[in-house]
């Protein structure tokens, strides 16, 4: 291969992995205004349901926010683990056969190496998992109760339904999850030759 075509090639990978990582901070920083937005949606409900300006009922409408705001949380969150493995299985190989080095960009290998279970569970999991399916579920419970007529019923059987929803679709999310982490740590090896590579980068 020519100098020149190498060059060309280097500056190909070198701006898609940089149109990978535009694409990952865009749907992170999307990701973190729909958290805000549910935890602002919950206190505004509540504050309204405490300081007795709304019935108890208005807390159906939190199982739908809910729903609706973590599955596109999921789906965002799918998106950037493809463009991450899109790194990790196609540029970061590339990369390592340019440069005849299987160091390179290990930064998120060294990341997930580190990252203990219990430590994810309890700052990610657990918060989250109150503030979308907690939260919904428990506005069913406190309001199954207090339901006055058929719409109130019908608002509970709606949320029931998206929560059960958003149950199904986190569940699916973890285990995908889960279930690829053996595959991020096979670290590809350079075309040339060498010891294991980097993982994944994102």
């Amino acid at each position: 291969m020519s100098r020149i075509t190498s060059d060309v090639r280097l500056e190909a990978l070198l701006a898609e992995y940089a149109a990978v990582n535009t694409v990952v901070e865009r749907k992170t920083t999307l990701i973190t205004t729909l958290i805000t937005f549910q935890a602002t949606a919950i206190a505004t409900v509540v504050g309204f349901i405490v300081s007795e300006k709304a019935d108890v009922r208005l807390l159906l409408v939190i199982p739908i926010i809910s729903a609706i705001v973590g599955l596109l949380i999921s789906s965002q969150d799918f998106d950037i683990r493809t463009a991450e493995d899109h790194v990790r299985a196609v540029l970061q190989p590339i990369l390592m056969e340019y440069c005849g080095d299987d160091r390179l960009w290990r930064w998120h290998d060294q990341l997930l190496t580190r990252r203990r279970a219990v430590f994810v569970g309890l700052t990610r999991l657990a918060p989250l998992g109150l503030l979308f399916p907690g939260a919904a579920v428990g506005s069913l419970i406190f309001t199954a109760a207090r339901l006055r007529n058929g719409l109130d019923w019908l608002a509970w059987v709606l949320g029931l339904m998206l929560t059960a929803l958003l149950l199904t679709g986190w569940s699916h999310a973890l285990v995908a999850l889960t279930g690829g982490q053996s595959q991020r740590f096979r670290r590809p090896r350079p075309a040339g030759g060498g010891g294991a590579g980097s993982g994944e980068v994102g």
